[in-house]
């Protein structure tokens, strides 16, 4: 059987923020496609002209957004038959879990690169379909 490669949709407004990520994902999974928008609207859009082959994998999504917050991209996706399975995790620079993210999966910002490679490690463990 032919394995689709792992995808993912990063929603991150920081550009250093989203190297950093991008970097450590691609340190722990040779073959992946990274995907990066700046704000939820431009996530949303991205996705609905998605196939569904083409959706991702995993999406990581910032708390903080300069249109919405990553609980608005979140709640979106689940009140979405066809999103509504895809695994979204909260990234976010907040120093405790926020309040809003009603139960889904949430990680703090790591503040060096191996902090970063392990938060990198921990979501393809966690979040990845296994072969």
């Amino acid at each position: 059987m032919n394995l689709k490669a792992p995808a993912i949709l990063v929603v991150e407004d920081n550009p250093d923020d989203f190297e950093l990520i991008r970097e450590a994902l691609l340190d722990v999974v040779n073959n992946l496609t990274i995907t990066m928008k700046g704000t939820v609207d431009s996530a949303l859009e991205w996705l609905a002209a998605q196939s569904d082959e083409g959706l991702p994998t995993l999406i990581l999504t910032d708390h903080h957004l300069p249109d919405r917050r990553g609980h608005d991209l979140i709640n979106t996706l689940r009140a979405s038959a066809r999103n509504s399975r895809l695994p979204v995790v909260m990234l976010s620079g907040d120093v405790s879990c926020p309040s809003d993210i009603n139960g889904f999966a949430w990680y703090g910002k790591p503040n060096s690169w191996s902090g970063w490679r392990e938060l990198a490690v921990i979501l393809v463990e966690r979040h990845f379909p296994k072969a």
